[in-house]
């Protein structure tokens, strides 16, 4: 095998095969709904306000109005809530429908009031050209009620949709979600990372853990073989995937932060009892793989092996229940 170099033949081949087999069944993020068609508005700040502002963003919007007596303010502050835990460079728009009223003085004020930061636009305009992009751009209803329907209770004279809206950053509408609904916004969370300029990322790192699994299963059974050269040349390529693994890793999450598992119930018990064990033993797995290359570095064998039995079924435990978490996370 030493004409191959430094790995083995058969143990890269196996990794590189399941690290592709993981990434090419992933998604590369939420389905297209539909592209949104060039408008002209206004922001708060009277600035204008296009379809180009958004290009390289991914923008969550949601749709309302300043003198709402009931689903406004709580939209607002679910938008504010997000926006201080979306990924980095996240945009927010909200548009109004009640033009009339919202100038971009009312909205700038309004968007002081409930803690907007830079970032966040208020959009205003003529009601024809909103309505226009509420109900043909993003599929959403809004629409001004006539007087004479109007019934008692209603928020207000305007009708217009509860959904958040998550864009890509150029310009698909890539899904609608309740802002009622908390699982709703931590799979829009989501699902704004994946689509972020890092979304691959997870991806990666799942494809890494893949590669690692099969290549410590590969160096198990060449060392049983009794083939000790390509034993340590698939385990220094283990070592090698979990290097990267890592690596990526801490990128990911120092440029998109946490991300939480959307899900409820008893999904959710499961989904955190394989991270609680999965971050413990990852933890724990660095000082016993140091301590474990050290051994074989320095030809003591007999210790190499003696903690080579504790060491290898944690480290594939580790990379098979990275990649598990990664599909309930990202997947589901």
């Amino acid at each position: 095998m030493n004409r191959i170099g430094a790995l083995s033949g058969a143990s890269i081949l196996l990794a590189g095969l399941g690290a592709l087999l993981v990434f090419e069944t992933s998604t590369g993020g939420p389905p297209r709904f539909g592209d949104l068609p060039p408008f002209s508005l206004t922001a708060h700040d009277g600035t204008p306000f296009t379809r180009e502002t958004l290009r390289g963003r991914v923008v969550i919007v949601d749709f309302i109005f300043t003198r709402c007596g009931g689903a406004c303010p709580a939209m607002t502050e679910h938008m504010a809530r997000l926006q201080a835990a979306a990924p980095a460079g996240t945009a927010f728009v909200s548009f109004t429908v009640d033009p009339g009223f919202d100038t971009p003085e009312i909205l700038s004020q309004y968007a002081r009031d409930h803690g907007a930061r830079e970032g966040w636009w208020f959009v205003t305009g003529s009601a024809p050209s909103l309505y226009a992009l509420a109900t043909q751009g993003f599929k959403l209803t809004a629409m001004e009620v006539p007087e004479v329907e109007r019934k008692a209770g209603d928020d207000g004279p305007f009708l217009h949709s509860s959904k958040l809206v998550l864009v890509d950053s150029t310009g698909w509408i890539r899904g609608y979600y309740d802002s009622e609904e908390p699982v709703a916004r931590r799979r829009l969370l989501r699902d704004a990372a994946l689509l972020g300029p890092y979304g691959a990322l997870p991806r990666v790192n799942a494809s890494l853990n893949a590669a690692s699994a099969i290549l410590l299963l590969c160096g198990y059974l060449l060392i049983r073989s009794g083939r000790r050269s390509e034993h340590r040349n698939s385990m220094a390529a283990a070592l090698l995937s979990s290097a990267l693994f890592l690596t990526s890793y801490l990128v990911y999450h120092a440029h998109v932060g946490s991300i939480r598992f959307p899900a409820e119930g008893w999904l959710r018990s499961v989904y955190l009892s394989i991270l609680v064990s999965h971050t413990a033993l990852a933890i724990a797995i660095v000082p016993l793989v140091a301590v474990t290359v050290t051994r074989a570095f320095r030809a003591r064998f007999e210790a190499h092996r003696r903690i080579a039995r504790v060491t290898l079924p944690l480290w594939v435990y580790v990379s098979v229940t990275g990649v598990v978490v990664y599909w309930m996370l990202y997947q589901l």
